[in-house]
Parts: C-alpha cells; sequence; structure tokens
C-alpha cells in the first residue's frame, strides 16, 4: 500500500462529482477502490477495480474525465511500478485514456478551466516511469507500458482531425529520438506476440483509436 503515498488522505472525494451521471458526492468511494486496485493479487481482480474506477472518473465511455480525474492520476502513475504485474497493466491503460481524453462539464458540477492541462502535466510526468515498463517481465505491462508511451509521444495529434492529422502523421516524425531508438529496440528483441501485436497497430494508428486504447485494445487475461 506505501506506492498510495499521502495522496488520499488530503483530497476531499466527497465534495467530487463522479460517475456516468455526475453524481455530486460519489468520489467518497474512489480511495477504497484505489486500495483494492493496489491490493489487487491477480490481473482478472485488478481489471474489476480498474472497471470501478473508470465508472468513477469517467463520464460513461465518451472518453472524458470528471474533477477527480487530477488528483487519481499520480497514483496511478506509482502503481504502474507496483510489484503485481496486474495492478501494473490496468493503471497504465487507465491513464492511457486518462492521458488521451478532455473534459466533461455537467450542470451541477463544474470542472476547473485548466482541468484538462493539469491532467495531462501528471500523465506525461510519469513518462520516465513508463519507459522503465517496458523492459517488464510481464507482456502484458510492456504491451500497456508501449501504448501509453506511443499515444503521450504522438499527443500532437489529437487534437487535429481529416487532412491536417494526415498531414503530420505521414510527414516528418514528432516522436522523440528515445522514443524511435526504444520501438527499434522492441521490433529487434521483444517477440512476445501481444507486444508485436501493439507494435503492428502503432504503425497504423499511433493513438490507438483517439482515447479507446484502455477498451479497444484487448489485454488479454
Amino acid at each position: 500500500m506505501e506506492l498510495l503515498g499521502d495522496d488520499l488522505d488530503p483530497v476531499r472525494w466527497a465534495q467530487l462529482c463522479c460517475g456516468p451521471d455526475h453524481c455530486p458526492g460519489g468520489g467518497v468511494d474512489i480511495p477504497d477502490v484505489l486500495r483494492g486496485l493496489a491490493a489487487a493479487e491477480e490481473y482478472p481482480e485488478a481489471r474489476q477495480w480498474g472497471d470501478r474506477l473508470f465508472d468513477l472518473v469517467f463520464h460513461g465511455h465518451s472518453g472524458s474525465y470528471l474533477l477527480p480525474a487530477a488528483p487519481v492520476v499520480p497514483i496511478l502513475v506509482r502503481l504502474s511500478s507496483s510489484e503485481r504485474a496486474g495492478v501494473q497493466a490496468v493503471a497504465l491503460g487507465l491513464l492511457v485514456y486518462l492521458g488521451t481524453g478532455e473534459t466533461s462539464w455537467a450542470d451541477g458540477c463544474p470542472a476547473s478551466e485548466d482541468l484538462e492541462q493539469r491532467v495531462s502535466a501528471a500523465v506525461q510526468a510519469g513518462m520516465p516511469t513508463y519507459y522503465t515498463q517496458l523492459q517488464a517481465h510481464d507482456p502484458r505491462v510492456r504491451a500497456a507500458a508501449f501504448v501509453l508511451v506511443t499515444v503521450l509521444e504522438h499527443a500532437g495529434l489529437l487534437r487535429l482531425t481529416g487532412s491536417a492529422r494526415t498531414a503530420v502523421a505521414t510527414g516528418p516524425p514528432i516522436a522523440s529520438e528515445r522514443y524511435r531508438r526504444t520501438v527499434e529496440w522492441l521490433h529487434e528483441r521483444d517477440w512476445d506476440p501481444l507486444v508485436r501485436r501493439h507494435l503492428g497497430l502503432a504503425q497504423v494508428d499511433p493513438l490507438f483509436g483517439h482515447g479507446d486504447a484502455y477498451y479497444g485494445i484487448e489485454f488479454e487475461y
């Protein structure tokens, strides 16, 4: 549980709107869900806790997130370094969605104007950790880390559509030199089928469906 740090107690979770209906006060359940995720022994259990957290932090399956996203991100970044592979994979998968989502606005549940900027910066701040997980023992963790690193390295494509997005995607590389070297290394050394599958998908769409990565990409049980 030490990975949770001291971030749970200071947050006034009960004052945060949560869930698909933007329920005021719904955030009171988030600490217990995060503790459940951190303690999960196997991937199926971790995924169940991850699904519950998703339902609290996101507005349906729209990819837009609510106010609790800001305090949740640093905790997920730390959980991505858990000793439990299932916890790592689920935390990384949720961070993919948080890194590509947008702020959800609703009557009675205002979101701060800088929420999207704060969430994006917090997800980006974990980049060194995500790169480290590309060498994890569990292929599910490596695949999830690769998806997250890839979408963050190509975040400049997120707000582009149509011909503008195509022009950037087919133009000079926008990802860092570190990312390009890492992809070459993975192509040469990682032959796990799940990782190879995502290497191939990244060549087609480095955003993996623009925010649909956590549920659209199959992290098999």
